[in-house]
């Protein structure tokens, strides 16, 4: 993936260049220009078919702005600067999130962030621990910010309202999801898995259709205005359960193995026994 990622950063630099290119004419023409540095770069075997995919997706997201690729405040999980490290601890634990914002009151006074990894460190306090997190407007170009992102060798920013205020926050991870979520979903086969790992345990990916799981394995989950197991839950719990969690839903229990702001990834399914639906 690296030397995707790399030649990524080229691209966005260039669609940064795009964007601020004079006039219709000049934007069209370097828009072919990057269409033909594509194709001779797949022509040349320098990035296969399925990469050439991800960059022209990356030329087309030239508009999007960073606000419609973040996660919104209502859904960020943060920790105030004055918790204890074992607080921090169990909120990295519970969300699955391997960095999360630090505050100091709210949400609007995000003071930085803290890594998981830096919690080996042993630190006596939160705020030993605490780095520097960037704030950008919330009108930035998505690509701008991807590039940003390649070229500080940062991962996080705090997307900042027109009022100041914290709109939400961005990662590196969200916007590659945005331009390499198709190819992602291609290469990992774990995310269409669906097999049984004990009597009463089915391990079974959210993208995976209701039917073909009755099919192959009689569960009889109900169908609806849904195509995939990951819709039945959300229909089910009118939202998208954080990962972690453990939930009912008619005869099945579900545990919630991996999921996103924008989808259940993962999940196991267990049907629960008489006692258990009565009780």
């Amino acid at each position: 993936m690296y030397p995707l990622v790399k030649l990524a950063g080229g691209f966005t630099s260039l669609i940064s260049r795009d964007t601020n290119t004079s006039g219709t004419i000049g934007q069209l023409v370097l828009r072919e220009e990057l269409q033909l540095l594509i194709e001779e770069s797949e022509n040349a075997g320098k990035v296969n078919k399925k990469e050439g995919t991800a960059i022209r997706k990356l030329i087309d997201m030239r508009d999007q702005r960073v606000n419609e690729a973040m996660r919104p405040r209502t859904e960020i999980v943060g920790v105030e600067v004055s918790s204890s490290v074992e607080e921090v601890i169990d909120i990295f634990i519970e969300s699955g999130f391997s960095k999360i914002p630090v505050y100091e009151e709210n949400l609007d006074n995000i003071k930085g962030f803290v890594l998981a990894y830096d919690l080996f460190k042993q630190p006596e306090t939160i705020s030993a621990i605490v780095r520097d997190i960037l704030n950008v407007p919330e009108t930035k170009r998505s690509v701008e910010m991807l590039n940003d992102f390649l070229r500080e060798r940062i991962s996080i920013a705090v997307v900042i309202d027109e009022f100041g205020g914290t709109a939400g926050i961005v990662t590196a991870e969200d916007l590659i999801e945005e331009v390499f979520g198709e190819i992602k979903d291609e290469y990992d086969v774990e995310e269409n898995v669906c097999r049984k790992t004990t009597d009463n345990e089915y391990l079974i990916g959210g993208n995976v259709e209701i039917d073909s799981i009755n099919e192959k394995f009689d569960l009889g989950i109900p169908e609806g205005d849904y195509n995939t197991v990951g819709g039945f839950i959300m229909s089910e719990t009118g939202r998208i359960p954080a990962q972690g969690e453990i939930l009912t839903a008619g005869v099945f229990k579900i545990h919630i193995i991996r999921s996103t702001s924008r989808r259940i990834e993962m999940i196991k399914l267990s049907l629960l026994d008489e006692s258990q639906i009565n009780g």
